[in-house]
């Protein structure tokens, strides 16, 4: 991965969003909002950059599937991890990875996907869902108390 600069040995309780996607900037301003540490990773960038100028976050480019990444991201620690990758089973890899340590809120295109991340012991959001503002108010709901557990 790139940046390896950029990742903080002692970070614990952060948001880890794993691909940034096109509501990345939707998603993650709650948490921006309550003052958590946000760290992203994302492979474009183009991406990256976009947001280590507004500076609001720190931004990663490496593949968030990376299990060296993840190991130096302390991703076992953080309060939630954010799976927005465009393949199920590189979530699945992730889920595997934490194990449990974390609650790992998963992006998925199909249901059966879905079933897959929920069997791994992951919290699967239907892009469909996670593209509207069903996915705010649900995560205003049940997914802050998920995420404020951790803290």
């Amino acid at each position: 991965f790139r940046n390896r600069h950029a990742v903080n040995s002692e970070w614990k309780n952060h948001v880890l969003v794993l691909g940034f996607g096109s509501a990345g900037d939707y998603v993650i301003q709650p948490f921006i909002e309550r003052g958590d540490l946000v760290v992203v990773v994302d492979e474009d960038p183009a991406v990256v950059a976009k947001l280590q100028a507004k500076g609001k976050v720190t931004a990663i480019r490496g593949d968030g599937a990376d299990r060296a990444l993840l190991d130096q991201l302390h991703a076992r620690k953080s309060r939630v991890i954010l799976a927005s990758m465009r393949r199920t089973e590189e979530a699945a890899g992730v889920l595997k990875y934490v194990d449990g340590a974390a609650p790992v809120f998963a992006r998925v295109f199909e249901p059966e996907d879905g079933e897959r991340i929920q069997s791994l012991g992951g919290i699967p959001i239907l892009n469909s869902m996670a593209s509207s503002e069903a996915f705010m108010s649900w995560y205003q709901t049940i997914g802050q108390d998920i995420c404020n557990s951790r803290k």
